[in-house]
């Protein structure tokens, strides 16, 4: 069994914010949005972030977790995926903006950068209150506000202990023989990704070799 190790999904606060959002806490859900950047200094044009033949670029190291973030909440099927980017200097995405729509009429809003700094926030909208999730990726707090401006706090697990959860779900796994849906989700962001890039009209350089030995 494989499976990409997209934090989020193992985090133990994000089964909670699904249980308050199926207890009908904030409503319908309409709209996810999740930012994650960090502004990488003295970048290196070798180095695995920014070189082509090593999978480098924003979308594959940072934009996959607001992705990760927004299948978490909102239904991905039947997906209309549109899209901005900026390409760096050595030929990979260095910034983006993605909108995700689905048949649901629910929406995604999700940014990644590695030329600024943002906070790592994700929001969960919708029609009776929204749900405020602090470092998304590897969460254990989330506040929910109320359209009567009235709180309340979500507290599970410790972020500190990330890698932990992820290294415990998958040996349930193997003793279950299989997973909760972790990895179709996984195979889900890899496919929106590869039509973001599609649109982008990059490729890594295997791929380019991969198409020309077919």
């Amino acid at each position: 069994m494989l499976e990409e190790a997209y934090t989020p999904f193992h985090m133990p606060v994000m089964n909670k914010i699904k249980e308050a959002i199926d207890a009908g806490k904030i409503g319908k859900v309409c709209e996810v949005q999740a930012n994650f950047s960090a502004a990488i200094k003295n970048p290196n044009p070798k180095g695995r972030l920014y070189n082509p033949a090593l999978g480098g670029g924003n979308l594959l190291d940072m934009g996959c977790y607001p992705i990760c973030f927004a299948q978490l909440f909102m239904s991905v099927t039947n997906l209309k995926i549109k899209s901005d980017v900026q390409m760096g200097s050595t030929g990979v995405d260095i910034a983006s903006q993605i909108l995700l729509e689905n048949d649901k009429q629910q929406f995604a809003r999700l940014s990644s950068s590695f030329r600024d700094l943002m906070p790592k926030i994700g929001v969960i909208a919708g029609e009776k209150g929204y749900i405020i999730v602090d470092h998304f990726s590897r969460s254990d707090h989330a506040t929910i506000h109320y359209l009567n401006s009235k709180t309340e706090e979500i507290n599970a697990g410790d972020s500190e202990q990330a890698w932990l959860y992820e290294a415990y779900d998958f040996e349930q796994y193997i003793d279950a023989g299989k997973d909760r849906g972790e990895l179709a989700m996984s195979y889900t962001i890899i496919k929106i990704m590869d039509v973001l890039r599609q649109s982008w009209k990059f490729k890594y350089p295997n791929e380019l070799k991969i198409q020309e030995n077919n």
